[in-house]
């Protein structure tokens, strides 16, 4: 990952760029908005700008750890760490309500804690790596998502919380039926953006 996605990440979570991205969802509390992009009807991007009552030091260790994940994350089946060399790479399979078919990635990511402008971040960069497929055969019935990233950027709220921007895109290789972003909008989102508030505040 190159110096300035990372930057680039400190500099959204404080001067988010929301042209051509409309409202989607929100937490049930109000404190996490979502928005998707109204841009490319083949892609699937979103993102999150918001509020955690977790200092941002422990909402990154939580994101981090895959065991931890693997005990709150109810649409998280399988995940694995497959390679330390350079960057951690990891095997992650997820489900997700019927007819959508199962979907995984192979990915790499990387975490820093960095000082941007006199203020303290964590950002985490994660992007779907091909090269690694070879290291992981394709499931039956499982859809390989050949297309994905994801910046996650925490930084301190000036209190006990911190402030949070996520930016998901991937190409989901297949049609998303419009029925189902309208159960992500109504349910689907606020109860997931509850549980990753939870599990930062029980970790």
């Amino acid at each position: 990952f190159r110096d300035e996605e990372f930057a680039d990440a400190c500099l959204e979570i404080n001067n988010p760029v929301l042209n051509k991205w409309e409202f989607f969802s929100e937490s049930y509390n109000k404190d996490i908005k979502v928005f998707k992009s109204s841009q490319d009807s083949n892609s699937f991007a979103f993102k999150l700008y918001g509020k955690i009552d977790t200092p941002p030091n422990i909402c990154a260790e939580a994101v981090l750890d895959l065991d931890y994940r693997k005990k709150w994350d109810p649409y998280l089946k399988e995940v694995n760490v497959i390679s330390t060399t350079s960057f951690k790479a990891c095997y992650w399979l997820t489900t997700l309500p019927f007819p959508i078919s199962n979907r995984d990635f192979v990915f790499v990511q990387e975490m820093r804690e960095l000082v941007y402008n006199n203020k303290h971040y964590w950002v985490i960069l994660s992007k779907v790596d091909d090269s690694l497929n070879r290291l992981v055969p394709n499931k039956k019935g499982v859809l390989r998502v050949s297309s994905s990233s994801q910046t996650i950027a925490l930084t301190s709220d000036g209190n006990t919380g911190c402030r949070a921007f996520c930016h998901y895109s991937e190409v989901p290789g297949t049609k998303i039926p419009t029925w189902f972003l309208n159960w992500a909008a109504k349910k689907g989102v606020p109860s997931f953006l509850d549980k990753i508030c939870l599990a930062c505040a029980n970790y």
